[in-house]
């Protein structure tokens, strides 16, 4: 063999290659951090099957935490309703529970492949119902009974579009306010929040619970989490963008952060967080309130929280538990952060949920 006239070639053959295998282990990447789970409520594998507003269980990555009680979180009344978005023939599965029509109403997000049935929806709902707001929670597009567009989550980058049209809806069919509206949300529903919040000048008040600050810096902890290398991360967004026409990192939620103003956004982010590190929280925070005006307001709750009940061993213990574990805390701080920024007036005889559900520290 003439090495002198092969080097060169087999030289030229791995440099274009290289290009190809990269792109090829971003589309692998990109799949998995893209992947849709509808299945929400199916009864063989849906994680919340049987899951309703007045009766649920609670579920974290797939056990069942047996030892939380909800007997006394939970809505009696509400109506299953379908919200179109037109111009996208998408429709919205909904739930909405209104007791005072035209009144103080928050809208609940949930996170990536959950749905509006998850406990970390419905628990945070019935505290806020308790306390005489109307509350209303939807499933996204590609997440359980909503419209199956692609089988792929875009990291907000769609779904905000979906919750604009949930809060039109409130805003329109509803009849409520613009700084009536509040609207909730928590992991992919926090930083679905923040993306509309930054989209939608109009929206007044929000709560934004272990939200990201950029998509990028989580496709590379995941990565890292997985013990695959972090500069797979660039990859993975070139190949969303390649084959899919989906940028995830196009519309950060620190987009919200860094536009505050004159309006309003609590930040709650658990320091023992594993899924989405304290960092983004602490960054969030930061950006808010170098941001807010005069006339706006931000609060920053990051408690230490985690779950260690010797029968929990799944999942990170760390990810959306407040609610579980600093259950009169959170719910106190929910509900006052509402009704203060939306105007809301308690109802005479509103008494907080007796605890009783909160589980060992």
């Amino acid at each position: 063999m003439n090495w002198n006239r092969e080097l060169p070639a087999i030289t030229l053959m791995i440099l274009l290659l290289l290009p190809s295998t990269w792109l090829l282990l971003g589309t692998e990447v990109y799949s998995q951090v893209a992947m849709a789970a509808p299945n929400c409520l199916d009864d063989v594998d849906g994680e919340h099957f049987g899951n309703q507003p007045n009766s649920y269980d609670v579920t974290s990555y797939g056990t069942d935490l047996e030892w939380v009680n909800t007997s006394n979180y939970g809505i009696d009344t509400w109506a299953n309703i379908t919200i179109s978005i037109e111009d996208e023939n998408i429709e919205l599965a909904a739930w909405y529970a209104e007791q005072n029509p035209g009144g103080p109403t928050v809208i609940l997000t949930h996170g990536i492949r959950s749905c509006k049935e998850d406990s970390s929806i419905l628990m945070p709902g019935a505290m806020l119902y308790n306390a005489g707001f109307n509350v209303i929670a939807f499933d996204m597009r590609d997440h359980g009974e909503s419209t199956i567009e692609d089988m792929r989550v875009s990291a907000g980058q769609k779904e905000w579009r979906d919750l604009i049209a949930v809060w039109e809806w409130v805003r329109d069919v509803g009849g409520v306010q613009e700084e009536q509206i509040g609207v909730f949300g928590n992991s992919m529903g926090a930083a679905t929040v923040a993306i509309a919040f930054a989209q939608e000048t109009s929206m007044q008040a929000i709560w934004i619970e272990a939200s990201w600050y950029d998509m990028a810096r989580i496709v590379r902890s995941e990565l890292a989490r997985g013990g695959f290398p972090q500069n797979l991360a660039t990859a993975a967004i070139w190949a969303g963008i390649a084959g899919a026409g989906e940028d995830i990192t196009a519309l950060p939620p620190s987009d919200a952060a860094q536009n505050v103003g004159n309006r309003s956004m609590y930040i709650l982010h658990n320091k023992m967080d594993e899924r989405i590190v304290i960092d983004h929280g602490e960054d969030m925070c930061a950006d808010a309130k170098d941001s807010v005006g005069t006339d706006g307001r931000v609060e920053c709750w990051m408690p230490s929280t985690s779950m260690n009940n010797s029968g929990y061993t799944d999942g990170p213990l760390g990810h959306i538990v407040t609610m579980l574990v600093l259950t009169d805390m959170y719910e106190q701080n929910l509900v006052n952060w509402f009704a203060s920024e939306l105007g809301h007036q308690f109802p005479l005889d509103y008494q907080p949920i007796a605890s009783g559900s909160t589980p060992p520290l």
